[in-house]
């Protein structure tokens, strides 16, 4: 067994329980074969102030996650509170590593999971333990009309994250398409690229779960996020709705007013339900309960929601955007323009009148294969070999 530190960027905690739940998921699947602890210095900035220092520890299964919170007040002056919290931040992260280092040992295998901030804490990890390091980007923000597009973020961001990409000793992302996205800014060499994780235990296909009559289609993001196009996805579903009353849409997440008047304007109430944020394993049995599922993202890299809907057996409608192409085909779905609505409508009416030409229980076993717990901690070890 190694000796693994994982240094977060983002990662779940009491501000933000899903922030970075990705990666989450990617440490307990690399548990299983091998401990791993994470560690995430919370980096909530001047918008969040904290009243005292909070350090949580907990282990199980193999994972170990320290998350900390460092105490932080406002002066009210917001350039000498970028410069106050940025210092503090890395203070408090140095002593932290180093009272960490001094209980367990350093770590044989060092791994960044987001280049910024955590890359810097392992740059300086770097120089002064002689620890290499492994790089993860899970962003899509390469992509040039993301809304944080990389290209447009300041010129000191954009230099550190290159210089955490260049003295990574390896680098790897969750989809083709995102690494050569980065190879457009950065000269990556040594790299891979290793998906995200499904639990399977909870995303699996099970014909006799499904506890809807309906044809029924599931979409699940942040629906409010306009990049995500969920009025595009409403509008198509009611010109379907129109012809065919034997249809249902279920929206899963955060939703606002307008989303339910668009509903409302179109007569959809009988046919649409807004779930609003549920549980993990409700979302799971949503799926399950489900036909088929869609996406209609600007820009994504690999949506976790998408690979889900495989491991449950589900026909993915997607945009083709970021590395969807990259697992969804001619046998288990549909893809289409994101800026084409009618592409959208055409291909919900073709899933909805031949969905029979779809094996759900060859998708459910050829997704669960990709992308089981096992299978990506095998695909983190090999790489940290390699």
């Amino acid at each position: 067994m190694k000796k693994i530190l994982w240094l977060a960027s983002w990662y779940p905690n009491k501000n933000s329980p899903f922030e970075g739940d990705f990666i989450q998921r990617h440490a307990k699947a690399l548990a299983l074969l091998n401990p791993v602890t994470v560690i995430y210095i919370a980096q909530g900035g001047i918008e969040q102030e904290e009243k005292k220092d909070i350090y949580i520890e907990h282990t199980t299964d193999g994972l170990t996650e320290i998350i900390y919170h460092f105490k932080f007040s406002k002066t009210g002056w917001s350039l000498l509170d970028t410069i106050r919290y940025n210092i503090l931040y890395r203070k408090k992260a140095k002593q932290l590593l180093k009272n960490y280092f001094n209980i367990h040992g350093k770590p044989e295998i060092l791994h960044v999971h987001i280049p910024l901030k955590a890359g810097v804490l392992a740059q300086w990890i770097k120089r002064k333990f002689g620890i290499d390091y492994f790089v993860t980007e899970h962003s899509s923000h390469y992509v040039p009309y993301s809304f944080d597009a990389f290209e447009k973020r300041p010129f000191l961001h954009r230099l550190m994250t290159q210089k955490v990409f260049t003295e990574a000793k390896k680098v790897s992302t969750v989809s083709l398409d995102v690494l050569e996205k980065i190879r457009n800014f950065f000269p990556v060499k040594n790299a891979a690229v290793i998906p995200n994780v499904v639990d399977t235990s909870l995303f699996n296909y099970n014909d006799n779960n499904k506890g809807n009559t309906a044809f029924t289609f599931i979409h699940v993001s942040s629906l409010v996020s306009p990049h995500k196009n969920v009025t595009q996805i409403i509008g198509s579903f009611a010109k379907l709705a129109a012809n065919n009353n034997n249809v249902k849409l279920v929206l899963v997440g955060p939703f606002n007013q307008d989303l339910v008047n668009m509903v409302d304007e179109h007569n959809l109430s009988p046919h649409i339900t807004f779930t609003g944020e549920i549980a993990y394993t409700a979302v799971a049995q949503s799926m399950k309960d489900a036909d088929a599922f869609i996406l209609f993202s600007d820009f994504e890299n690999l949506p976790c929601v998408i690979l889900e809907a495989l491991c449950c057996g589900l026909p993915v409608i997607s945009s083709h955007a970021g590395g969807i192409r990259e697992v969804i085909n001619n046998e288990n779905g549909i893809l289409v323009n994101s800026i084409n609505e009618q592409a959208l409508y055409d291909a919900m009416h073709t899933m909805y009148n031949q969905y029979a030409s779809y094996n759900r229980q060859l998708i459910s076993i050829n997704g669960t294969n990709a992308f089981n717990y096992k299978k990506i901690a095998t695909d983190f070890l090999a790489f940290y070999e390699g």
